[in-house]
């Protein structure tokens, strides 16, 4: 039974199959919560038809939501509008929750992703032993979150919590504003002082590494303009309140190294954190920030085994991987169901 599965973030809405199909586009919940519905239901369209909707939601911390209950609701009515589907909307214990049970009770279903992608990574990659961390590198957040025998093990399922026990980072490989990860930057032989604004994300340090492509139609960046090497440059450029005629290409690289080695501590800090208080040998890899690993590596006080989940998924299907998780798990939950 092929089932379909949806993550719907607060900045991207991600769909997979069981068979095969996978798309995600970026979707601003904070500005166009009202236009959901309509997206999702372009999104669902694309999809091959099917009886049910595995479900998994962290858009509700959008700050257009007075509440994440609020939040909650809000995205699964606007399910509810946009497809005909059977929806079952996963839980942070496993379990499973009708739509209106989600609504009743959301403090199992806000931000689940994490939860049933670390249990569909584990059983997809059987190089691990008996433990690992599963290591989410995303667009907004990085997950590390630990396992044993295929199961997450927390001091607290929520993004609080998480955020505690370092199994949440908020910082990611696109949308993470500069000055929210460096002090200074280097420039003509110096470490200048940053400006507290947001005139420079992550995903400009990647293009102009390389590690991320251009795409010169999309203006989802700091300042609205192309998301290409040399705009990216003007914005480093003003990260230090320089003109960007004042900033050369090298001086634009070496700020992105800069970046680069920032987030990849930071992640770092999280890994050896769980290291430290679990007992893991293998850590597990996916989303669509891959290219920091070496990076990472280089900062771990304990040495790990490395296994990414490039081997066994496509790149669309990286980036889309809690949809996939969620379809998966829906669909040995009926499996097991069936047996019993």
């Amino acid at each position: 039974m092929e089932i379909v599965g949806i993550d719907i973030g607060g900045a991207n809405i991600k769909a997979a199959s069981t068979c095969g199909f996978v798309h995600s586009e970026p979707f601003p919940m904070w500005s166009r919560y009202d236009n959901l519905s309509e997206a999702l239901g372009d999104v669902l369209r694309q999809a091959p038809p099917t009886e049910y909707l595995a479900v998994t939601i962290t858009g509700e911390l959008a700050d257009c939501f007075e509440t994440k209950d609020a939040g909650i609701s809000h995205i699964l009515n606007s399910l509810d509008q946009s497809d005909p589907r059977t929806a079952r909307v996963y839980c942070t214990n496993g379990s499973w929750k009708t739509p209106d049970e989600a609504r009743a009770d959301s403090s199992l279903v806000a931000a689940s992703n994490w939860h049933a992608l670390a249990r569909f990574t584990t059983a997809l990659d059987a190089a691990f032993d008996e433990s690992a961390i599963v290591l989410d590198i995303g667009s907004t957040t990085v997950d590390v979150v630990p396992t044993v025998n295929g199961q997450p093990v927390f001091d607290g399922a929520t993004d609080v919590d998480r955020l505690e026990n370092k199994s949440l980072v908020y910082a990611g490989i696109q949308r993470t504003p500069v000055c929210s990860i460096v002090n200074t930057l280097p420039f003509k032989s110096r470490n200048a002082p940053i400006a507290r604004e947001v005139f420079a994300t992550t995903e400009d340090a990647f293009v102009i590494l390389g590690d991320l492509p251009e795409d010169a139609g999309n203006m989802d960046t700091a300042d609205g303009k192309p998301r290409t090497k040399s705009a990216s440059k003007d914005r480093l450029a003003r990260m230090i309140c320089a003109c960007p005629s004042e900033v050369t290409d090298e001086d634009a690289k070496l700020m992105s190294e800069s970046i680069a080695e920032s987030l990849a501590s930071l992640i770092a800090q999280s890994i050896n954190h769980q290291q430290s208080h679990h007992e893991v040998d293998t850590l597990l890899c996916t989303g669509h920030g891959g290219f920091l690993l070496p990076r990472i590596q280089e900062k771990l006080d304990t040495p790990i085994n490395v296994s990414s989940l490039a081997s066994c998924l496509t790149s669309e299907q990286l980036r889309c991987a809690p949809a996939l998780a969620v379809a998966t798990l829906l669909q040995q939950h009926f499996v097991a169901k069936s047996i019993t």
